[in-house]
């Protein structure tokens, strides 16, 4: 298995982060068959800090991908 990923992240207030995202990948049974298929994934979302004082935070990501679509909740973050 193989993976890159990278993100954008923008605090344009104090409280308020919107970001992008895109992310890249592989998996097979060998490494010689290792990138013959790959994903590719990318999204965007906010972070809204709920509690100044715990430095948490809580958002929505929507993601993309050739096959598949999702939306993600998610309440704490390494941002």
């Amino acid at each position: 298995m193989v993976t890159a990923q990278t993100q954008l992240a923008w605090a344009f207030t104090p409280r308020w982060i919107l970001q992008g995202f895109v992310g890249a990948g592989s998996a097979a049974d060998t490494a010689g068959t290792l990138g013959e298929q790959s994903e590719v994934a990318w999204g965007a979302g906010f972070r809204y800090l709920i509690a100044r004082q715990y430095g948490l935070r809580t958002g929505i990501d929507v993601a993309f991908s050739e096959h598949e679509q999702a939306v993600y909740f998610n309440v704490g973050s390494g941002l």
